[in-house]
């Protein structure tokens, strides 16, 4: 049903679109064009330069400007500038066109040349390059030679005098009548183009409107045209052919000087309309699919295990086979109990349904595989003969073996686990287990770092998360001490723009800083109140305005009094220990401790203005390695991480070229090291020269504004 609903959405433009042409598509009986006026007519910016250009190459071509029209309401939400030009020594006529429309939901334009040629036999030949596809038939009398792929209107004029010549040697030309009156001339030009699409049937004349319609067979036909793969076989046909023309006419090859078209830009807010209309249609299907299947109440489980399982096959409308475990060394072995092939969608309700009835009888009933409905795979659900659902965990040989966890350690973890939060387990596999608390989680953080601790990767992979939904963070209600106010004020410059209730949700964040991360000093430092207090409110600075826990991935922070030189391991072969070649002042690991230099902590604080603050960077490689990997995109919602790819994405690689060029930047030129180090940098420049990196870098500004949610340039004294 999901995929029928998704049927349907995507199906839309194919059944419902000609219906809605046939009913609203309208063009004005009546044509009216008028002199172009700047301050009275509005055309975009770039559709203007673009028809410019296109004016500009014309006259290199011996064009001479006639008149500069324009048009709107011919057809609803469309307006047209048109240039009529004419060449006083050839008498050949050309138009330069530039059509737009309104976001409505896309902002269409079109910029092109045409280049009509008239005979004395009544036959026409017209040359153009317009990107459209167009609806039009036109009749036999004139030809319409489409060049899309020619983007120089001075080329195309050539092209088009080359084309006569072969196609049309002999032929009497005549001049067209457009000296006395060029916006009638034009007007009756279009009506006598609608007049053929009536003549064929396409279009039908509405006198008591005063326009013209499609007819009901005219729309099918046009919408389908215009939509894909219609749309792409048709653009591929034209232009084709017109690489055939210009192969024939020996003027094959790029244009001299072409004229870029202007871009189409589609309405975010038709676009969010569309988007949020899919979404309530899959979720009907998928609430349809969900609710049209249910396991029937008065199903009945047979005391004898064999029957059990036969109970289990009706339910699920599949033939059971065994079920297959993983033994001690890991080689599959046959268990004793049965699977059944089940869809994703009924498998979780079919546990969740069945399984008290089977638990009654002795017999547990589980998930044993679960694929999430890709490539169609459908999920197996198990029945075992005995109820102890710790020995299915060892017989499915459920591991985290990454983390050295065999299924002894989960089945001693889960029992502790129940003995604070009764569950019943409704999945297990090899490398998974899933299940149900029977009751409310009361806090759930310190449930998720409780299953952070035992394994990192159910946290980290979203397992957790997924099931228990995350919890503001509770702030301390407790005093806090006298001391840890000034001791900010003065080693934390930054903090002084500050609301008095953002300072004191500062040192409230603090507090749980302090509470729950553990400080060591290194190298003989023997730490004090005020180095802690100084390092976490920098910490906590990052996280005034963020929702969500202090920093849940942290346990240690390890403090040296100088700049540090750490001990890293070299190759197994020698025994060798490489070190970096510098001393550092700070480093974040991913393992959940951040080194950090005091003397550099204290010099980098104090001076809040030179865009160096080592507790602002390390902490900020911190938040971006919360999502498990440290790339320069922190937990973002869906909706900004576009967004934020693009600009960070851009903003890095400009810095990289200044950096390379010897160019000076408002951002460090090591933030061009990699993008988890543009992001750090960017932090610190963030607070610490927000209205240079504002002024420098907007858009790379009002990223990390949102997602800061702090406008530090806003808290600078004016000068």
């Amino acid at each position: 049903m999901v995929y029928l609903a998704w049927l349907v959405v995507l199906l839309t433009p194919y059944w419902l679109g000609p219906i809605v042409v046939w009913l609203i598509q309208k063009v004005g009986a009546r044509p009216v064009f008028e002199p172009f006026t700047a301050g009275r007519h509005s055309v975009p910016e770039d559709v203007s330069a673009a028809f410019r250009q296109t004016c500009d190459a014309l006259t290199t071509e011996g064009f001479q400007l006639v008149a500069d029209l324009f048009q709107t309401g011919q057809m609803k939400h469309v307006s047209t500038r048109v240039a009529l030009l004419e060449n006083p020594g050839t008498a050949e006529l050309a138009l330069a066109v530039a059509m737009f429309t309104a976001a409505r939901p896309a902002r269409l334009v079109a910029s092109y040349a045409e280049l009509p040629t008239k005979f004395r036999d009544g036959r026409t030949v017209s040359v153009h390059n317009s990107p459209l596809l167009g609806s039009f038939t036109p009749p036999r009398s004139r030809v319409v030679v489409r060049l899309p792929i020619v983007r120089d209107p001075a080329r195309l004029c050539r092209i088009k005098r080359a084309y006569l010549e072969l196609h049309c040697r002999g032929r009497e030309r005549v001049p067209f009548e457009h000296q006395n009156d060029p916006a009638r001339f034009l007007g009756a030009a279009m009506v006598r183009e609608l007049t053929e699409q009536v003549e064929a049937g396409a279009w039908r004349r509405d006198d008591r409107a005063g326009v013209y319609r499609p007819t009901f067979t005219s729309a099918w036909v046009m919408t389908w045209q215009a939509l894909p793969p219609f749309s792409v076989l048709r653009r591929r046909r034209i232009r084709r052919r017109a690489s055939a023309i210009l192969q024939e006419l020996n003027m094959a090859g790029p244009d001299p000087r072409p004229i870029a078209q202007p871009r189409t830009r589609v309405s975010l807010r038709w676009v969010a309309a569309v988007a949020i209309l899919a979404f309530l249609i899959a979720q009907l299907g998928s609430r349809v699919l969900r609710t049209s299947w249910t396991p029937a109440s008065d199903v009945v489980v047979p005391a004898a295990f064999p029957d059990a399982v036969g109970a289990l096959e009706r339910l699920a409308g599949a033939k059971a086979t065994p079920l297959v475990g993983i033994d001690s060394v890991g080689d599959s072995v046959v268990t004793e109990g049965f699977a059944v092939s089940v869809p994703p969608a009924r498998a979780e309700r079919l546990v969740a349904a069945a399984q008290p009835r089977f638990l009654e009888k002795g017999f547990y009933l589980f998930r044993s595989e679960q694929h999430f409905g890709i490539a169609g795979h459908p999920d197996r659900v198990a029945l075992f003969p005995r109820s102890d659902r710790y020995e299915i965990l060892r017989l499915m040989g459920t591991n985290g073996w990454n983390y050295g966890i065999g299924p002894d350690s989960i089945v001693a973890w889960l029992r502790a686990l129940e003995r604070d939060h009764a569950f019943v387990l409704t999945g297990m596999g090899f490398d998974w287990v899933e299940g149900r608390f029977h009751s409310a989680i009361g806090d759930a953080d310190a449930l998720a770092r409780r299953f952070y601790a035992f394994c990192p990767d159910v946290v980290d992979q979203g397992t957790v998360l997924r099931r228990i939904p995350a919890t503001s963070l509770t702030l301390p209600t407790g005093p806090i001490p006298d001391t840890w106010s000034g001791i900010v004020e003065r080693n934390v410059p930054l903090s002084r723009g500050l609301s008095a209730d953002e300072r004191e949700r500062l040192l409230r964040l603090v507090q749980i800083f302090l509470t729950d991360k553990h400080f060591e000093g290194c190298g003989g430092l023997t730490l004090t109140e005020e180095m802690k207090i100084t390092i976490a409110a920098g910490a906590c600075l990052l996280l005034l305005h963020l929702e969500g826990p202090c920093y849940p991935t942290l346990r240690t922070v390890l403090v040296y009094p100088h700049g540090f030189v750490p001990k890293l391991a070299g190759s197994p072969g020698t025994g060798q220990i490489a070190r970096p070649p510098r001393r550092l002042i700070g480093e974040s690991w991913g393992d959940g401790v951040v080194v950090i230099s005091w003397d550099d902590t204290i010099r980098g604080a104090r001076n809040p203005v030179d865009g160096e603050n080592v507790v602002l960077h390390e902490f900020a490689h911190q938040l971006d390695a919360e999502d498990g990997v440290s790339d320069g995109a922190p937990i973002l919602p869906p909706s900004a991480l576009r967004a934020w790819g693009g600009v960070l994405s851009e903003e890095y690689e400009r810095l990289r070229r200044d950096a390379a060029h010897d160019r000076g930047s408002v951002l460090d030129d090591y933030g061009a090291t990699n993008k988890a180090e543009f992001f750090a940098v960017a932090t610190e420049t963030f607070f610490e020269k927000p209205v240079q990196l504002q002024r420098e870098h907007p858009e790379l500004y009002g990223q990390l504004q949102q997602f800061y949610r702090q406008d530090p340039a806003r808290r600078v004294p004016a000068p």
